[in-house]
């Protein structure tokens, strides 16, 4: 009996050797924790210039003469207190803030188009304006945002005047004048390009409206132009049409949109915001190479987000989100999963989705 035991201590010992000198039984490697990024210091020193029509205009910067003497004769639609909002709930400040870099000139003019000249001499884009993103004292943009095609697409309604990208001449571009909305688009990026070669140019495109509540046909064909010709041109899309959030619905109009028709309240701005800065993210080299993101994925039925809409956040970063229904959360299915495991129980509360540190890719679906 004796000798059987020790035969049997003698084995387990033997196998603990094998085991060991194999490597099994020791703990697994942990991955080391990413330490995020101070977003507020990402592109510390960088100028950020704006092209953009009456969503992204506000009083006394996008009508500056002191800035760029073209600006002098443009109007503006968001001033302060309108809609209870400032500067600094505007997309493009929101997105200099956030990252720690500044506006250098909004080249804005409200009403204005890409092709007509609706607004008076020279408030077409693809004129003297796309050639005037630089300020006063020569300092010229790292990034340049354009948020145009708004006017164009409700002057003519669609149809002929949108043109097709794939009709554009390029090798004759800067001696004609364009007759439709994707040759000036076109002729628009190449002068920026050719003047502020240096800059990256993140174009977004048409948001969806109210008006908009059945056929899409139209909207798609000039969404599809600047997404062509962005490419083309070497731009990245910042496609806020499908991403944003803001949508023809009447519960998305009544949070996203302040006038009940087009323009963004406080709430659509930071919809616009978060879909710009997950553009630079995955697409800037000014962010530095080791910078991680996780993708955020929703899949919402009934309810919209109110608050929180990036695509891609840091990895490591806290995140946090906010659904709606127009009333409550109250008969809304939450769940969400980080890296493929669910943490709806430790995450969600009353609609809100807070989460401390994320650590890998989140999908939120509601229903």
């Amino acid at each position: 009996m004796k000798k059987t035991v020790r035969q049997w201590l003698c084995a387990v010992m033997a196998l603990v050797m094998v085991l060991t000198l194999a490597g099994c039984g020791e703990p697994a490697a942990k991955e080391p924790e990413v330490e995020p990024y101070d977003m507020a210091t990402l592109l510390d020193g960088k100028l950020i210039s704006v092209m953009g029509d009456s969503i992204s205009t506000f009083d006394t910067v996008n009508n500056n003469p002191a800035i760029n003497p073209t600006l002098a004769e443009h109007t503006y639609y968001y001033h302060e207190g309108r809609y209870d909002m400032t500067r600094s709930d505007t997309w493009w400040q929101q997105t200099a803030d956030l990252l720690g870099a500044e506006i250098l000139v909004n080249n804005s003019w409200s009403g204005s188009c890409t092709l007509f000249s609706n607004k008076g001499p020279d408030s077409e884009a693809y004129g003297i304006r796309s050639e005037n993103l630089h300020d006063v004292n020569g300092r010229e943009p790292d990034i340049v945002a354009i948020f145009m095609g708004t006017n164009d697409f409700t002057t003519v309604e669609g149809g002929d005047a949108c043109g097709k990208p794939e009709d554009v001449d390029y090798s004759n571009l800067l001696n004609e004048t364009p007759d439709t909305f994707c040759e000036a688009y076109a002729l628009m990026l190449t002068k920026i390009k050719n003047r502020y070669p240096n800059a990256e140019i993140y174009c977004l495109n048409i948001l969806d409206r109210k008006s908009l509540l059945g056929d899409k046909t139209q909207i798609d064909i000039f969404n599809n132009c600047i997404e062509a010709v962005a490419e083309k041109n070497g731009a990245y899309l910042v496609d806020i049409y499908r991403e944003s959030g803001i949508t023809a619905d009447s519960t998305s109009c009544a949070t996203y949109i302040a006038d009940d028709v087009l323009h963004p309240s406080a709430a659509g701005m930071d919809a616009i915001t978060n879909c710009l800065i997950s553009a630079i993210y995955e697409n800037s080299k000014y962010i530095p190479e080791d910078f991680q993101t996780c993708s955020v994925t929703y899949d919402l039925k009934k309810v919209i987000v109110m608050e929180g809409t990036p695509e891609l956040v840091q990895k490591g970063a806290s995140f946090s989100c906010t659904m709606y229904d127009g009333l409550s959360t109250a008969g809304v299915d939450i769940t969400v999963t980080m890296g493929g495991k669910d943490i709806t129980e430790q995450c969600v509360n009353k609609g809100k989705v807070s989460i401390e540190k994320v650590t890998g890719d989140l999908v939120i679906t509601a229903e």
